[in-house]
């Protein structure tokens, strides 16, 4: 009789620990896709730091040419660089510069091959990297003569068509706040659905305990006494059941 109770305890604990394991994994694919789309996010908030980082820097440097200050661009690519989220900024000149106002620095004139692809394509690069400082951003995006761009007429210095590619800023974005953050929103995710979780599956475990096990033990035990030649056979149980248990006593 105890080896009959232990192989139903074995059934109701099977069910509760397999719908637990089904939450389990329910609990695991949302904080999953959590995280793929708060990295998703981050990556785009780089690639938009990468852009203003480009027009901010643009909009430096033609304010240097106009005024007559070209000789401080290194000093204030210096100072840029200096910033914790940008491991690294140069700005290449393309062919119609390079014929027009000389090479330049030799990080100017010097591109690497996807600096070149850039030049070449006119078309923005982005992509994640690892190197010894961590995961970052490297975003190469060109500089295309324009009509109107913030404000300044490119032709007016440059004698190229519309839309030449002059050149292209070249920069490391670092990821290292921005997966800090998702960690840290992943950490109190995880800990609310944690809890909760837990919570669920103790109700389940006290439900099941009460609405299956407890009913089936005694419907047991009634059966047991009953091929004993114990049992009454003119009463009926007294579970107090509607379902198909109360029927079945």
């Amino acid at each position: 009789m105890e080896a009959e109770a232990q192989n139903e305890s074995k059934i109701w604990v099977r069910l509760v620990v397999g719908i637990s394991v089904v939450l389990l994994l329910a609990w695991a694919g949302v904080i999953w896709l959590v995280a793929a789309q708060q990295q998703a996010m981050g990556i785009r908030q780089a690639r938009d730091f990468a852009e203003s980082v480009h027009q901010m820097t643009l909009a430096a440097l033609t304010g240097m040419m106009i005024t007559g200050q070209v000789a401080q661009r290194a000093v204030y690519l210096d100072q840029v660089k200096q910033e914790e989220d940008i491991k690294g900024l140069k700005v290449l000149r393309g062919e119609p510069i390079i014929k027009q106002f000389g090479p330049g620095t030799a990080e100017e004139s010097h591109p690497d091959a996807i600096e070149r692809q850039v030049l070449s394509s006119g078309k923005s690069y982005f992509e994640t990297v690892k190197d010894a400082q961590g995961d970052s951003l490297r975003a190469v995006i060109p500089v295309v003569a324009q009509t109107n761009y913030l404000g300044k007429n490119c032709l007016m210095c440059h004698a190229v068509p519309a839309g030449t590619v002059l050149g292209a800023v070249s920069m490391k974005i670092s990821l290292a706040k921005i997966e800090a953050e998702i960690r840290d929103s992943i950490m109190k995710i995880a800990a609310l659905a944690s809890g909760i979780l837990v919570l669920l599956i103790a109700f389940l475990y006290l439900f099941v305990d009460r609405s299956v096990s407890a009913p089936l033990a005694k419907l047991a035990g009634s059966l047991a006494q009953i091929a004993a030649g114990e049992g009454d056979l003119t009463r009926r149980l007294e579970i107090g059941r509607h379902d198909e248990i109360g029927k079945t006593s």
